[in-house]
């Protein structure tokens, strides 16, 4: 046995054994690599995995995975823009002509039914309308309303919406406080509301029982009147809501005088009170002054007008405040024309309001 030592590394050879530890040497006895070398088999990629020493797991065989589920709400795969149709369904014996009116002019699947679409697309436009039809579910009082979507795959595709309602949600209480400070017109303001127990919690009815409060209170002498926004609190549990609403109708007032309040005056209070339809001491009422604003526009002399309720100079009453913008007194006007009988024609015209005060032409 030798032991030698040089510059690149050290090795001993004793009885035909080689023992290296230089690079060189190493690249000797380094296992071939070559694919033609016969010795050596190609790598399968197919090939099971070998075991993983210390692991304690076997590989999983992905060949027996169970396939993703598909949700209801994913849509069918379509290859390009196609045309397409769509359908409601579940809403029948619920939906009235409004909500079936509205879901028409807002529905976008409706909009764009005659143009071609991609996936991408109509999975847009049919979440769009599923959120759509439930809110309009929901304002007519179902509250518990869900709405899926889907796409049954044909030449024409065919969107559909399939909604569950549930249960509809009425009114347990309304309870419309300060209504008793009317007096003897109390149940004629509280008639006016219209929406009762028992009546389904449709926020439409709601928007119109309000409106008709607030004209009904200032028809009825009122005329500094406040009317509260509604709260409604829902109750999914017992699927009811209750509904409060705060009046405060004042004092009832009786009509006063009639001031002025522009500068530029077109025509005085008294001449107003001519126009106007009410007399001082009678009742208040809202639409005598929407009959006199009208009235007022008709004359031609004003551009615009402003008419409200004041605080009486009288106890109990209330003073009318006008105030008048005067349109432009003169009016040229000029027509050219051509008629086969009777050839070129040219007109002018001009026109001088209050020439003689107050409405002369």
């Amino acid at each position: 046995m030798a032991l030698s030592v040089g510059r690149r590394g050290v090795s001993l050879a004793a009885a035909g054994v080689l023992c290296v530890f230089c690079p060189r040497a190493m690249a000797q006895v380094r296992p071939s690599t070559d694919p033609a070398d016969p010795k050596v088999s190609p790598l399968d990629p197919q090939s099971p995995l070998a075991p993983l020493p210390g692991l304690g797991v076997d590989w999983p065989d992905l060949s027996k995975a169970p396939p993703e589920p598909v949700s209801a709400d994913t849509p069918t795969a379509l290859t390009g823009d196609t045309r397409y149709d769509f359908r409601v369904d579940g809403i029948d014996d619920v939906a009235s002509s409004l909500l079936s009116d509205r879901f028409a002019q807002l529905s976008t699947l409706k909009a764009n039914v005659g143009q071609p679409a991609n996936a991408a697309q109509l999975d847009r436009r049919a979440r769009e309308d599923a959120t759509l039809l439930t809110t309009l579910l929901r304002a007519e009082g179902y509250y518990d309303a869900h709405v899926t979507t889907r796409v049954e795959p044909a030449a024409r595709p065919l969107v559909v919406l399939d909604a569950e309602p549930g249960q509809l949600y009425t009114f347990a209480g309304v309870n419309v406080a300060g209504v008793e400070a009317a007096g003897a017109k109390a149940q004629t303001l509280r008639h006016a509301f219209g929406v009762n127990p028992g009546d389904a919690v449709n926020s439409d009815a709601v928007v119109a029982g309000e409106t008709s409060l607030r004209t009904t209170i200032n028809d009825r002498g009122f005329p500094f009147a406040v009317v509260g926004d509604p709260q409604i609190v829902v109750d999914r549990a017992a699927h009811t809501a209750t509904l409060d609403m705060a009046v405060v109708p004042g004092a009832e007032r009786r009509f006063g005088k009639i001031v002025m309040t522009s500068g530029d005056k077109v025509f005085g209070a008294k001449h107003v009170q001519d126009i106007a339809r009410f007399v001082p001491g009678q009742t208040y009422d809202a639409s005598a002054l929407v009959d006199l604003r009208r009235a007022v526009i008709q004359t031609g002399l004003v551009s615009s007008t402003k008419i409200e309720p004041v605080e009486g100079t009288e106890p109990g009453t209330v003073d009318i405040a006008v105030g008048l913008e005067p349109a432009p007194p003169h009016t040229i006007a000029g027509e050219l024309g051509y008629g086969t009988g009777e050839g070129a024609r040219a007109e002018v015209s001009w026109t001088h309001r209050n020439l003689f005060p107050p409405e002369a032409r």
